[in-house]
């Protein structure tokens, strides 16, 4: 049998400890059943109403009926639920909502329980430096420029953002790709280096068939020229591989994600409730899926060194 060729960019000191922490998870997931990750919508709240926000359409789909009816979660009960994952052997937990930066109280408790943190917030709200060794993560919006990406999220916010992110290297753009705004990737990108934060990372938008947000066709293919442009020219600023890029087209990924195997990476709605994903509680929206966490855990699990040369800032 012929062995697949090992690429020399593997055999760094930082990949070879990186390689290391990953066969520990992968032990834990394996054999004491430790998910690799846990996802937690901590709130139903958000003070902006995104056109392309796939929490409230989830949320949706729940049929809670009115704001007032849907039970969060008590600081206490969201303190309990992550000592617990922590003392299971997780280490790694993602921060969303609604709006995270809401519940600021709950950030300050998770930065101390987990190693690894990462919020995931419209920026709108500053995120202070905490009294830990770890800083967190932080993963902030951005649409486009200020036209752009006030139209995207409803209000005149554009401003207030970049004020709070400069430069600030815990922040990596998290950028969302749709057909409002595929023709913008080399303005976010510039706006994003400019202001002196750490990287920036693409997603597809993520919908079902009929979405008219939904990247298709030459507005696909255009997409993909910028991005591919941007990489060449901004280099490990890109957080973001040729494989991942490939996987967002050809849905190789989706057959073995992350969220759908079980004891991987679990998300939770503000009430508790177990989220089919992190996108949403259907799992038609498989086929059209644009989450970068799948796309890079499959990468990563396929040992494309370009994708773990881009991922190591990452401390998962």
């Amino acid at each position: 049998m012929k062995l697949p060729k090992i690429s020399l960019n593997l055999i760094k000191f930082e990949n070879i400890l990186g390689a290391v922490g990953v066969a520990k998870r992968l032990f834990n997931i394996q054999f004491k059943k430790v998910p690799f990750a846990v996802n937690y919508d901590i709130t139903w709240e958000c003070n902006l109403r995104c056109k392309h926000c796939y929490f409230f359409s989830s949320a949706a789909e729940l049929e809670f009926g009115g704001k007032n009816t849907r039970k969060e979660l008590s600081d206490q009960e969201w303190i309990n639920i992550f000592r617990y994952h922590r003392e299971l052997g997780i280490s790694s937990a993602t921060i969303t909502g609604g709006e995270p930066t809401l519940r600021m109280n709950l950030l300050h408790k998770a930065v101390k329980i987990f190693p690894s943190v990462q919020i995931v917030t419209n920026g709108i709200i500053k995120i202070p430096y905490f009294k830990v060794k770890n800083q967190p993560i932080l993963w902030v919006s951005l649409d486009g420029n200020k036209e752009m990406h006030n139209n995207i999220r409803g209000a005149p916010i554009f401003d207030k953002v970049i004020k709070n992110i400069q430069n600030d290297k815990r922040v990596y753009i998290s950028c969302t790709i749709s057909s409002q705004n595929y023709n913008q990737i080399e303005n976010i990108v510039e706006i994003a280096y400019n202001n002196g934060v750490s990287g920036i990372f693409f997603l597809w938008y993520t919908g079902y068939d009929n979405d008219p947000l939904l990247l298709k066709g030459d507005p696909s293919k255009t997409a993909i020229q910028k991005i591919l442009k941007v990489m060449k020219e901004y280099g490990d600023f890109i957080i973001f591989s040729k494989k991942m890029l490939e996987y967002y087209i050809t849905k190789e990924f989706v057959p073995h994600c992350c969220f759908r195997k079980k004891n991987r990476i679990f998300s939770y709605y503000p009430n508790g409730e177990l989220k089919f994903c992190v996108m949403g509680n259907s799992p038609k929206l498989c086929e059209n899926c644009g989450c970068i966490v799948p796309v890079a855990v499959y990468a990563l699990r396929n040992f494309d060194s370009e994708t773990i040369d881009k991922l190591k800032k990452f401390p998962f």
